[in-house]
């Protein structure tokens, strides 16, 4: 329903036009007898147009629409006169009036064109509201974007400049708008040079003289650039789009352009390039295989080292790691695996895997889980290093061990060795048999000077022997069992050195001593020599 205000000091008019309106079913009309009456009445309510005579008392009909443009009222305004001079009408259309309608001929035509003006003009002034609305939307959303944006005319004259633009140059919207001669590049570039809505419009040519690496996707233009004046200085990696303004009828009527700030990208980008490249180094030299796979142990990366054992990357790339290993340790492989993904922790493991020609290698894998943003478990990331020179060593060792421990334990002469401080820290089984004790660990501890020899002057005696040639050999001392019972022996001792040249202690053997007189002779009997002592130089004697 369209509400009409209609004023005329003439009370029969008022009526005969209000019933006719009103007959067409989408109108209400009130009445109002002077302009000053109309006044009033707007003040309590709204009308959605209004029709005035001219010529009434006080206030005629032109200083009434005058009166209501001048408080900013839009409403649509008929002036629906009797007089019929050409300077009224000029007069109100130039006051603002929508339609100037001259009263009398045949009312039903009258009646009809009046009608026609005011819905006319009342559709007009809402196609007109809406369009403001829309303008005023539209330059709300514009100027709350996160996106720095501007638009130019074809003049080149700046018609939008939203707060992202202000803050990113300085510069506020009302100092810029309406301007032109390149003052967005002023803004922007603090110099006036062509910019991509210069090119948009066809005010400039040669663009990639100032965007080397621009895109062309349709009609948008699109570039990235660092600007060093952005910011008051500070500078920006940004992300540039420009595109046409087009109007209802498809003609361009000027250019948009958005800057999007992307340096926090860049400095990522810049910074996981440094990363890659650090990452890149680092398995291209090192001796180790570095390694990534996802939560079924299907690998997604590895080091070129595999080439050592025959392989490319690219063909272990989406194997399972378990593909690789020796059937016997695959389980191994995969319950650490499967418990890495399940708790999150770091493991270790062993295992054996074949080279491309079927060689059996040890590998020691050190792996951790990875995550991704939210904080899941994605995979597993290693390293994994060739022990197997380093396991058959140590199996050698090993089997070193076991032929010495045999030595010892059945030898019939007395292997021993104490520390700096005269402590036995290492004796034969067949020294707890000699001297008459239990076990080997009742001696194990001791002082070697009370615990074996007769006295302490036949202890000095030996050491001071022993510094004079630096070592002795088959020197005859006087020990004592258990018991307390002194028992002869020689011994062929030295003292012994860590890699430093420090001194840590003395070790050597103990054999029975043959009969008197015996002054270093060798006895036949003595014809095996054994090197089984770790560390040591000496040769072992074992009576055969």
């Amino acid at each position: 329903m369209i509400s009409v205000l209609y004023v005329d000091d003439e009370p029969a008019l008022l009526e005969l036009t209000r019933l006719f309106l009103e007959r067409y079913g989408n109108y209400s009309v009130d009445t109002a007898i002077s302009a000053l009456d109309a006044l009033d009445m707007m003040k309590a309510a709204p009308y959605d147009a209004i029709i005035s005579d001219y010529q009434m008392p006080v206030m005629d009909g032109i200083a009434l629409l005058k009166h209501l443009r001048a408080e900013d009222s839009s409403t649509p305004f008929i002036l629906f006169t009797g007089r019929g001079r050409e300077e009224i009408a000029i007069e109100a259309l130039n006051a603002g009036a929508d339609f100037y309608l001259q009263k009398g001929g045949e009312p039903g035509s009258l009646f009809a064109e009046l009608e026609h003006k005011l819905r006319l003009a009342v559709e007009r002034r809402r196609i007109a509201d809406e369009l403001s609305e829309s303008r005023q939307r539209m330059t709300a959303i514009v100027s709350h974007l996160p996106d720095a944006t501007f638009a130019i005319d074809l003049e080149g004259k700046v018609i939008v400049w939203n707060r992202a633009m202000e803050e990113m140059t300085g510069v506020k919207e009302e100092e810029i708008l309406g301007t032109g001669d390149h003052a967005c590049a002023a803004a922007i570039y603090r110099a006036r040079r062509p910019i991509l809505l210069d090119f948009i419009i066809g005010r400039e040519e040669k663009i990639r003289e100032y965007y080397p690496d621009l895109t062309v996707k349709d009609d948008r233009l699109i570039t990235e650039n660092y600007i060093p004046t952005l910011y008051g200085g500070r500078g920006a990696h940004v992300w540039l789009v420009a595109s046409p303004l087009y109007d209802a009828h498809g003609t361009i009527t000027g250019a948009i352009e958005s800057i999007r700030d992307i340096t926090d990208r860049k400095l990522a980008e810049e910074a996981l390039h440094r990363s890659e490249e650090k990452y890149r180094t680092l398995t291209e030299q090192t001796n180790d295989i570095i390694y990534l796979m996802d939560v079924n142990g299907r690998l997604t990366h590895i080091g070129p080292q595999v080439a050592r054992y025959g392989y490319t990357p690219e063909e272990i790339i989406s194997q399972n790691l378990s593909v690789f290993v020796v059937e016997e340790d695959v389980a191994i492989v995969v319950d650490d695996l499967e418990k890495a993904i399940a708790t999150g922790i770091p493991r270790y493991t062993v295992f054996r895997a074949r080279d491309k020609s079927g060689n059996i290698y040890w590998f020691e894998d050190s792996g951790a889980p990875v995550f991704d943003e939210n904080g899941v478990i994605v995979g597993v990331s290693g390293v994994l290093r060739d022990i197997t020179d380093r396991r058959r060593i140590e199996q050698k060792l090993v089997e070193s061990e076991r032929i010495y421990r045999s030595i010892l334990e059945n030898m019939r002469d007395v292997f021993y060795r104490s520390d700096r401080e005269g402590i036995l820290i290492m004796v034969s089984p067949s020294g707890a048999e000699l001297l008459g004790y239990g076990s080997v660990e009742e001696l194990l501890g001791k002082k070697i000077d009370s615990t074996l020899y007769a006295d302490r002057g036949e202890q000095d005696r030996f050491l001071a022997e022993m510094d004079k040639r630096g070592e002795v050999v088959n020197y005859r001392v006087i020990l004592k069992r258990r018991d307390g019972s002194p028992i002869p022996v020689e011994t062929s001792s030295r003292r012994y050195y860590d890699e430093n040249g420090c001194c840590l202690g003395i070790e050597g053997f103990f054999r029975s001593a043959p009969g008197p007189g015996f002054r270093g002779e060798t006895s036949g009997e003595y014809t095996a020599a054994i090197r089984a002592v770790p560390g040591s130089p000496w040769v072992m004697v074992a009576r055969m």
